[in-house]
């Protein structure tokens, strides 16, 4: 049952809360800020969003808001959920429908590696886990397209998704093998 807690964190939740390592770097000013109708705010109010109360998360927030920001426009981001109707980013992230979760997943791993988030979430929970290990028998199991669909899936509310069923068996499996 803990690795169903780990996923929750992972999954259900996306990136909020969630450190990791950047994988590309974000903009280091403010003319590589997305162009939208709301401009930095819109972004800025993302970073937060993905970023929680995670200070240690700050990069990788920053290009998540960015991208996402750039993804999607205020109109989409509005008709999404994320934006209330002041035009300023929501507190909670609410279930997104499957092009949205999309373009979340498609900004969140353009900025951390899932399966090392993945890794530090199940430690959390498996105190015993041989996080390398465990990152390393995760990759063998799931494909990248595996591994998106069901973090999509999940943003998208549909937790009993074939994809989501796979991750997590994966995930299961490899923290009983390492943990």
């Amino acid at each position: 049952m803990r690795w169903l807690l780990a996923l929750a964190c992972v999954v259900a939740f996306g990136a909020v809360g969630c450190s990791g390592p950047e994988i590309d770097d974000p903009p280091d000013s403010d003319e590589a800020r997305p162009s939208t109708p709301a401009g930095g705010v819109v972004a800025d109010g993302l970073v937060a969003l993905f970023a929680g109360t995670s200070p240690d998360s700050a990069d990788a927030a920053a290009c998540f808001g960015n991208r996402l920001a750039t993804a999607r426009s205020s109109e989409q981001l509005s008709d999404d959920g994320i934006l209330d109707e002041s035009g300023a980013v929501v507190e909670t992230l609410p279930s997104l429908d499957h092009d949205a979760a999309a373009a979340w997943v498609e900004a969140w791993f353009g900025c951390v590696d899932f399966t090392e988030v993945a890794g530090r979430a199940q430690k959390k929970v498996t105190k015993t886990l041989d996080v390398p290990a465990f990152e390393d028998c995760f990759r063998d199991r799931l494909t990248d397209a595996q591994i998106r669909e069901a973090a999509t899936d999940g943003l998208s509310g549909d937790a009993s998704s074939p994809a989501v069923r796979r991750l997590s068996r994966a995930q299961q499996d490899c923290a009983e093998r390492h943990g």
